[in-house]
């Protein structure tokens, strides 16, 4: 899911990823010319790790919305650009949009932000919508996870709106893994260089 944005007056899309516990991450394409702010090292699905810097941007709008003096982390995702034939700034996680309630439509391709009051009501009343189905979600350190269950076993998955492949982790329970046939290989590659079969 893409959103049109503007960050320092540059236009763009940034990309929503449920499954990034960072706020706001940027292509370094754009904004390797900015002060940087510190740096550090994080990790991503290949294992892999690695060192980025961190910035700041003055102003960001998106969704009708203007966000200010935004910390953001660096990182080259020329790769994600040049394979999805798009401009892409960036990628931003739930902890951008925490304060909102928000409703992805997949098939509309999108992602619709309500203000909430203090209670956590949406400001301007309820909006009638109909779901074929609802899931609980759990949100741990700014990802989404669901549960769902493969041959009797409750598992819980990260909901992840920028994987481009589901995923299972090769350490599930042995009658998980039994009910699993392996119809091929590919490579997996995260937001940075690393790469794992």
């Amino acid at each position: 899911i893409m959103v049109e944005t503007y960050i320092d007056g540059i236009n763009g899309n940034l990309i929503f990823d449920s499954g990034s516990s960072s706020e706001l991450v940027l292509n370094k394409t754009y904004f390797r010319n900015y002060k940087k702010q510190g740096s550090k090292t994080v990790s991503g699905v290949t294992g892999g790790h690695q060192s980025i810097d961190m910035i700041q941007v003055d102003s960001l709008f998106f969704g009708g919305r203007s966000l200010t003096n935004k910390r953001a982390d660096l990182i080259d995702l020329s790769r994600i650009e040049n394979r999805i034939k798009n401009k892409v700034l960036g990628f931003f996680g739930l902890d951008m949009i925490d304060h909102y309630e928000f409703v992805l439509d997949l098939k509309k391709g999108q992602l619709k932000l309500f203000t909430l009051d203090k209670r956590g009501r949406r400001i301007g009343g309820e909006v009638s919508e109909d779901y074929d189905c609802t899931q609980k979600i759990e949100i741990i350190h700014n990802i989404i996870f669901i549960w769902a269950k493969i041959a009797g076993k409750e598992l819980r998955f990260c909901f992840d709106t920028a994987a481009e492949r589901n995923m299972i982790s090769h350490t599930v329970p042995k009658k998980v893994i039994q009910t699993i046939s392996i119809t091929g290989r590919a490579k997996l590659t995260g937001a940075g260089s690393a790469q794992s079969e």
